[in-house]
């Protein structure tokens, strides 16, 4: 599948025929999203790091 067609599926508006479909095709690596995480802290350091995360500089 091209990156435009997964691009055009994965911004369709979630429909009961395709909910879920999105999460299925990250976890099977159908859609590697690795340049899409700017950032990246566990759940404990995720409410002192948010700040600094809108920060232009950040990314």
């Amino acid at each position: 599948m091209r990156d435009s067609a997964i691009s055009i599926l994965l911004s369709d508006v979630t429909t009961r025929w395709n909910e879920g479909w999105e999460i299925a095709a990250i976890t099977v690596g159908c859609v590697d999203i690795d340049d899409y995480i700017t950032h990246r802290s566990s759940l404990e350091d995720m409410i002192d790091r948010f700040d600094s995360w809108l920060l232009p500089e950040s990314k």
